[in-house]
C-alpha cells in the first residue's frame, strides 16, 4: 500500500500495488482489472471509491480513495465488543453499501471486519468490492480444493462447492454482526478445516448465549441472515438492511457512532493466499503522521514497504492494517475507552462444561476429516453431499428437457418465452441455473423456450411527421434507417413511404428504410415585370410557382401589366411557392370638383387642389357658369378642365 499525490486533481490517494507473484500471471491480472473496473462503477458514500487502475512496466496497481482512521477489526481489538446500538450503527452503512452492489449484480465475496473502515469522525466505508473474485477464478483454474476467502465468514455453499452470490455476502454480514455483539467469532477452531466443518454442519449460535443481556430480536436477526440453506436466508443486503432497521425500531435502539481511535496492530487476513505461507510484514506509517486505512486485497495487493521501490509518481505510504506488527496488549486489556455498557456476564460452570464438550467433539471430527483428506486426497464432504448437477437443457425440445429434469430429481419452472432467429419454436433457449451448477434435490430449474422467429407487419407512416413515423416503426420492433427525397404532395419533414412498403411481413429487429420528404425542391423566380397579367401567370407556372395579384395606379405602366414582384427575380424558392405580383391599374383618376359660380381664379385654385388644371374662357373677371368635364365626373389626374365665365 502506498500514499500518492494525484497531480491532476491535487489530492492524496491510496495506491494498492499487485504483488509481483500475481502480476506475473496475465490471466490473474486480467481478472483482477476486470473486477476492479466493476467495483469502480459503484458510487456510494459508504463504499471506498476506486478512482483508476493501470500498469507501469511490470507493476499493476489500483488508485483508491484514501481513508484515515482504522478498520472495524482495529475497533474490536480496542473494544472487545460493541453495544447493540454501536453494532447496528456500524451494520446499517455496511449493508447499505452491499445493497447497492447487489442491485448492480456485484457480490463482495469477502465481507469481514478487516474490509470495513471507520474514520476518526465515525464514517463507515466498505472496501475491496468484488476483488476476491479474481483470486477465486485464478485458484479455480489450478486447485478446486482450495478454501478461498476468510474461513470464519464463509457461507456453507462457498465451502461445499465454491458457489457464491449476494446471499453469501448476507451470511458473512450476519457472522460479522454476531462478532460485533459478542466480541468473538461464532466458531472456534485450531485449523481452517475445523472451522469450515462447523459452518457446513452447524447453525450459527445465538449471540445471547455469549452475552445474556442481548435481546432475542438480535438473535433472530443473526439467525435469519446465517441460515445454512441459502434459499431460506435473506436474499440480499437490501433485505437484511430492512430487517435490521425493523428490529432496531422494535427495540427502540438509536444507532451510535463508533469513533476510530489509535489503530491497533492487526494480523493478516486469512483470505490472503500469500500470507498463509509466510509471516506478517511490519509496515511503516505514512508521512505526515496520519493513518491511511485500506484493508489488504484478497490477493496480497501491495507489497510490504521496503520490499520494492515504488512505481513512478508514488511515495512510500501506509501498508494495509492487516500487515502491522502484532499487538503487545494482552487479550482482555484493550486500548481505548471502556465500552458504555455492562461488562460480559461470566459463564456458568455448566456453560464451561458445554463449551468444553463442544470443543472436544469438534476436535475429534476435525481429526477424522484430516485423516480422510490424507487417505483419499479429496475433501470428505464432497462425497457425502446430496446436491445434484443441473443437466444441459439448452437445445433440447420441451419434452426432452422435462424428461431430463425429472430424471435428475429436479423440478421445472417455465420463464417467459422469447423470440429467436436461430432456435426453433418450443426448443430450450436458456436455463437458470446453468448446466453443471449443483443444487439441492427437488429444487427448480427455470427453462426459457423459444417462440421461433418473430414476424411483424410494417405500419403505414405516409404523411406522418418524422418523429411519429419513427415511433410507429420502433413499436413494431423495427429499426428505421432514414433517407430523404423531394415530394410534391408530402410536406417537408413528413414520411413519404417505407421500404419494404406498409403491410409487408418482416422479422422483428429488421432494418426498414424510412423516406422523409425534403419538400418540393427549389426553383428560380423569373422576371415578369412589364408583362401582362396572363403572360406573367403562365411564366410563373412553368417554374412550378403560383401568382397572387394586387393593383395600383401607374403613369408609366399600362393597365393590367406587372409593375413589380415579390420575391425578386432570380430568387431561389421552394417549388409551389407563391409570387406576389402588383398589376397596374393605369394612370390615377380623380373626381372633378364643381367650380360653377366661382371666379376664374377661385375655380383654378379648387381644380389644382383636386390634382387638375383649369382654363377660363370669356371674362376673366366674371364667374364660371359652365365647365367640362362636368362636375362629379372622373378624369385622369392632371387633366385640364375648361371653364366658361361671364
Amino acid at each position: 500500500m502506498y500514499e500518492a499525490f494525484d497531480e491532476r486533481l491535487e489530492r492524496i490517494v491510496a495506491v494498492k500495488v499487485l504483488h509481483p507473484s500475481y502480476a506475473a500471471d496475465p490471466v490473474f491480472a486480467s481478472r483482477f482489472m476486470r473486477e476492479a473496473r466493476s467495483a469502480a462503477a459503484l458510487n456510494h458514500p459508504h463504499i471506498v471509491a476506486v478512482f483508476d487502475e493501470g500498469s507501469h512496466g511490470d507493476t499493476t496497481f489500483l488508485v483508491m480513495e484514501k481513508v484515515d482512521g482504522t478498520t472495524l477489526r482495529g475497533v474490536l481489538r480496542q473494544r472487545e465488543r460493541l453495544s447493540p446500538a454501536e453494532a447496528l450503527g456500524v451494520m446499517e452503512p455496511v449493508l447499505a453499501a452491499l445493497a447497492q452492489a447487489h442491485d448492480r449484480g456485484i457480490a463482495h465475496r469477502d465481507v469481514k471486519p478487516e474490509n470495513v473502515l471507520i474514520s476518526p469522525s465515525g464514517i463507515v466505508k466498505v472496501a475491496d468490492f468484488g476483488l476476491a473474485r479474481a483470486v477465486e477464478d485464478s485458484h479455480q483454474l489450478t486447485n478446486r480444493n482450495t478454501l478461498l476467502g476468510t474461513v470464519a465468514y464463509l457461507a456453507p455453499e462457498q465451502i461445499a462447492d465454491g458457489q457464491s452470490d449476494a446471499r453469501s455476502d448476507v451470511y458473512a454480514a450476519g457472522v460479522m454482526l454476531y462478532e460485533l455483539l459478542t466480541g468473538a467469532k461464532p466458531y472456534p477452531g485450531k485449523s481452517a478445516m475445523e472451522v469450515a466443518y462447523q459452518h457446513v454442519n452447524s447453525d450459527i449460535p445465538r449471540p445471547s448465549e455469549a452475552v445474556r443481556e442481548l435481546p432475542s430480536a438480535l438473535d433472530a436477526l443473526v439467525a435469519w441472515a446465517t441460515r445454512r440453506d441459502r434459499n431460506q436466508r435473506l436474499a440480499t443486503a437490501g433485505a437484511f438492511l430492512t430487517a435490521l432497521r425493523q428490529a432496531r425500531h422494535d427495540l427502540g435502539i438509536i444507532p451510535a457512532l463508533v469513533m476510530a481511535t489509535t489503530p491497533t496492530a492487526e494480523p493478516p487476513a486469512a483470505s490472503d493466499p500469500a500470507q498463509t505461507s509466510r509471516p506478517a510484514q511490519t509496515s511503516r506509517p505514512a508521512q505526515g503522521g496520519g493513518t491511511s486505512v485500506m484493508p489488504p486485497l484478497g490477493t496480497q495487493v501491495g507489497a510490504p514497504l521496503g520490499a520494492q521501490p515504488p512505481p513512478p509518481g508514488m511515495t512510500r505510504g501506509v501498508a494495509a492494517p492487516g500487515n502491522h506488527a502484532p499487538s503487545s496488549h494482552a487479550p482482555g486489556h484493550p486500548q481505548g475507552p471502556v465500552p458504555p455498557y455492562p461488562p460480559l456476564i461470566q459463564p456458568t460452570a455448566m456453560h464451561h462444561e458445554q463449551q468444553r464438550k463442544r470443543r472436544m467433539l469438534v476436535m475429534v471430527i476435525a481429526g477424522a476429516v484430516a485423516l480422510a483428506l490424507l487417505a483419499g486426497g479429496v475433501i470428505w464432504w464432497l462425497d457425502t453431499r446430496n446436491d445434484i448437477a443441473v443437466p444441459q437443457l439448452v437445445g433440447l425440445s420441451k419434452a426432452e428437457a422435462e424428461q431430463a429434469i425429472s430424471d435428475a430429481g429436479l423440478k421445472v419452472v417455465y420463464g417467459k418465452p422469447k423470440f429467436s432467429d436461430t432456435v426453433s419454436e418450443d426448443v430450450v433457449l436458456d436455463q437458470k441455473p446453468q448446466d453443471g451448477i449443483r443444487i439441492d434435490e427437488g429444487d427448480a430449474v427455470t427453462v426459457v423456450l423459444s417462440r421461433g422467429t418473430e414476424n411483424r407487419t410494417v405500419p403505414t407512416v405516409k404523411g406522418k411527421p418524422e418523429a411519429a413515423a419513427v415511433k410507429l416503426l420502433q413499436a413494431e420492433h423495427f429499426k428505421p434507417v432514414r433517407s430523404e427525397e423531394e415530394s410534391q404532395d408530402v410536406a417537408k419533414g413528413s414520411a413519404i413511404r417505407t421500404e419494404p412498403a406498409a403491410g409487408a411481413p418482416l422479422k422483428a429487429d429488421s432494418k426498414i428504410r424510412l423516406v422523409i420528404s425534403k419538400g418540393r425542391g427549389s426553383t428560380s423566380v423569373p422576371d415578369v415585370a412589364g408583362l401582362s397579367k396572363a403572360d406573367a401567370e403562365a411564366l410563373l407556372a412553368d417554374h412550378d410557382l403560383k401568382a397572387t395579384f394586387t393593383t395600383e395606379s401607374s403613369d408609366e405602366i399600362s393597365a393590367d401589366s406587372v409593375i413589380r414582384q415579390e420575391p425578386a427575380p432570380d430568387s431561389t424558392v421552394e417549388r409551389g411557392s407563391e409570387v406576389q405580383l402588383v398589376l397596374s391599374s393605369g394612370p390615377e383618376r380623380v373626381r372633378v370638383p364643381n367650380v360653377r359660380s366661382l371666379t376664374c381664379r377661385e375655380a383654378q385654385a379648387a381644380l389644382e387642389t383636386a390634382g387638375l388644371t383649369g382654363s377660363c374662357r370669356g371674362s376673366n373677371q366674371g364667374r364660371v357658369f359652365l365647365q367640362t368635364p362636368t362636375a362629379g365626373s372622373s378624369t385622369t389626374k392632371g387633366n385640364n378642365v375648361t371653364m366658361f365665365a361671364f
